[in-house]
């Protein structure tokens, strides 16, 4: 098996990285915008789903800002398509609008 060149394993990288960076975000942005929290009772305790939500929160945008740092590198090569980097800073600037625009919710 011949070695991937390091221009194309990192394109790979940024590609898959990106897919996850989308996925997560669209599941993060689905369960908050329709989770409805249950109302307070003495003796409830903790939402677990809540602080499920909450304390997802800091990996999502990390995740986030890992795979922009990405776009940011492989912008100055002007790759041919999308999930190489090509338009990777203004696709990571609407995630990042989206992730914002949830929290502000």
């Amino acid at each position: 098996m011949m070695p991937i060149p390091p221009s194309r394993a990192m394109a790979r990288y940024y590609g898959a990285s990106l897919m996850l960076s989308v996925l997560a975000l669209s599941v993060w942005a689905g369960w908050l915008l329709y989770y409805e929290p249950p109302r307070a009772v003495d003796g409830g305790g903790p939402d677990p789903i809540g602080l499920l939500l909450f304390f997802a929160t800091w990996p999502l945008g990390l995740l986030l800002l890992h795979s922009a740092l990405l776009a940011w590198r492989l912008q100055r090569r002007h790759p041919a398509t999308v999930l190489t980097g090509r338009h990777g800073l203004a696709i990571h600037a609407v995630l990042l609008g989206v992730f914002i625009a949830c929290l502000l919710r």
